[in-house]
């Protein structure tokens, strides 16, 4: 049944994972969904829960992906992850002048699957599609400078790496894209595909994701005259 969570001023901020322990009579031999009512003023944006079953051995760890705005007084319900992927893409908008777009993005994911033997060793591997082409949504005046925007999708097909990302942009606009930083909800794995560019309006472009280590070099000059 419902129970109350305890909310202090360190509770459900920007950033922070809070953990409550929960006893219960009745001992489900599996979790298949999780609910919550918020009950406060404001809307909250809740990335995941974890469930830990602690009188396992070893503690088993069940998933459920939420990746959605919590409104006031509007109960929510979530099935658990179980073999299922959800990715979530943070796109970094540059702070370059004028680097932000009010125009369409469409974005698609790739990555590949492996095929393993009995000891676990990879075989084989094959693309899959992970995010087919898909306009994202702008209805909250995303991709503007300087900021970040993210967006969480379940992927339509199992991956165990994401391998290219291809970002076309409409309008009439021009928009300097940093990077985009892909992530696991279910696993937490991240995969960075650095873009540092324009994107011209009508251009798609291709993101690799590569083993190069990408660095920020800040040059300063001297104030003398």
């Amino acid at each position: 049944p419902y129970i109350k969570l305890n909310s202090s001023e360190e509770t459900f901020n920007k950033g922070c994972v809070n953990s409550f322990m929960i006893s219960s009579s009745i001992g489900p031999e599996k979790l298949k969904k999780i609910k919550i009512l918020q009950n406060g003023v404001n809307h909250c944006l809740l990335e995941k829960i974890v469930v830990t079953r602690i009188n396992t051995n070893p503690k088993k760890q069940l998933i459920f992906p939420t990746c959605s705005e919590i409104e006031a007084l509007k109960e929510c319900v979530w099935d658990e992850a179980g073999d299922d992927h959800y990715v979530t893409l943070s796109i970094y908008t540059s702070e370059y002048s004028s680097a932000g777009t009010n125009s369409d993005v469409e974005i698609s994911v790739v990555g590949v699957a492996y095929e393993r033997d009995k000891d676990g060793q990879i075989v084989a591997e094959k693309e899959v599609e992970i995010k087919p082409n898909g306009e994202l949504d702008n209805s909250k005046d995303n991709f503007e400078k300087g900021k970040i925007d993210s967006f969480t999708f379940k992927a339509t097909n199992a991956f165990d790496e994401i391998t290219e990302i291809k970002i076309k942009k409409g309008g009439r606009d021009d928009w300097h894209l940093d990077k985009i930083v892909a992530t696991d909800v279910v696993t937490g794995k991240e995969w960075i595909f650095v873009a540092n560019s324009w994107i011209r309006h009508g251009e798609e472009i291709t993101l690799s994701h590569d083993e190069y280590r990408h660095f920020v070099v800040d040059v300063y000059t001297d104030g003398k005259r």
